[in-house]
């Protein structure tokens, strides 16, 4: 998570309940997924429309301190270890979003 977590000017928004970013932002649940093509939320059209291979996916509700669902932010494509995102990244990217809440 430490060497996705970037800056950049073009953010893709996707509505909720569509995806696996609109999954995560409806249900407020954490969705870590090891290989993306095979999950049927993940929606290919982005890859298509960026060029990119998406691999693993880890998205996360972004809650505002009173609980409520704001939104989700997601990482994709660990690149150390096995490729797949762990209980520790999950973690670490968790409380980045705390921050993002405020």
């Amino acid at each position: 998570v430490k060497e996705a977590v970037h800056a950049d000017h073009e953010a893709i928004i996707i509505p909720v309940g569509v995806g696996i970013a609109g999954q995560a932002a409806q249900t407020g649940t954490i969705i870590n997924i090891e290989d993306a093509y095979k999950d049927p939320r993940f929606n290919q059209a982005v890859d298509k429309q960026t060029g990119y291979k998406t691999k693993s996916i880890l998205c996360v509700p972004v809650k505002a301190p009173d609980g409520q669902v704001m939104g989700a932010a997601q990482v994709i494509n660990k690149k150390d270890g096995d490729g797949v995102f762990t209980k520790e990244d999950i973690e670490i990217f968790s409380l980045y979003l705390t921050f993002c809440a405020i």
